[in-house]
């Protein structure tokens, strides 16, 4: 995993880092599985606690 694997914002993996490990769990037929969460009230989420995340950390 390198840095292009992770969002900056977030510290959480991205797209790039899903789809290696899907080929990887594909590659070696492991068992694996998948949620997805739906936020449907993400504006709110935003609004409440976007202030409380640094633009620029350190």
């Amino acid at each position: 995993m390198n840095n292009s694997d992770i969002d900056s914002l977030t510290e959480l993996g991205n797209r790039r880092m899903m789809q290696t490990r899907f080929a990887q769990f594909a590659g070696d037929r492991s068992e694996f599985g998948i949620i997805l969460i739906y936020l449907d009230q993400y504006g709110l989420l935003n609004t409440i606690y976007a202030p409380e995340i640094p633009l620029n950390p350190p």
